[in-house]
């Protein structure tokens, strides 16, 4: 799990700007173990398609 910051504390309907809900932590689950490489390979390099074959991240 990482830690990715924190909430603004506002609705998805807030219309005045203004902390109406309670700020939270926010955290992600990697879903692939080797994230950290694919991430920060070149791109054109060979590596796996991050978008698992969907065609996200892919050169024309």
């Amino acid at each position: 799990m990482i830690y990715v910051g924190m909430t603004k504390g506002r609705g998805k309907l807030d219309r005045e700007n203004r902390h109406a809900l309670p700020v939270k932590d926010a955290y992600l689950y990697p879903l692939r173990r080797d994230y950290r490489r694919i991430l920060t390979a070149p791109s054109g390099t060979g590596q796996p398609d991050p978008g698992g074959g969907t065609g996200v991240g892919v050169a024309p």
